[in-house]
């Protein structure tokens, strides 16, 4: 069975300084922090390692200036948030398609909503 201590210290060894802060406000739930630019390398440290990682939703939170990125997945009945935080003047949402196929139409419905501009996905056709 997978700890919430195990996926902590993958992403510590792993990403180094790229993983700015983690949270663990209660059993089986982790907030981890990380750079933007570490987003794609974090998803892909997670399915490399665990056979059981499935990816639950993105949510995207309008902070004024920035948008704050949330990728929630569930690994072995613990919920892991990926949270990145983006300038609105960058307006772009680089793809995870590639890495996790189930993310296509929640990247396209994000991009829809918040105006981004999706990197890398192969439909970036709006939705609506």
């Amino acid at each position: 069975m997978v700890s919430e201590k195990d996926i902590i210290e993958h992403l510590k060894q792993n990403l180094k300084e790229n993983l700015l802060e983690v949270d663990v406000p209660r059993e089986r739930r982790i907030f981890a922090s990380i750079k933007h630019s570490a987003l794609r390398r974090a998803v892909e440290l997670l399915k490399t390692r665990y056979d059981l990682l499935r990816f639950i939703t993105l949510s995207v939170v309008d902070h004024g200036l920035d948008f704050e990125y949330l990728y929630h997945f569930h690994i072995d009945g613990i919920v892991l948030t990926l949270r990145t935080l983006t300038p609105k003047e960058t307006n772009t949402l680089e793809s995870i398609v590639d890495i996790i196929p189930a993310a296509s139409f929640i990247e396209r419905e994000a991009a829809d909503l918040f105006g981004m501009k999706l990197i890398n996905h192969p439909e970036p056709k709006p939705l609506i």
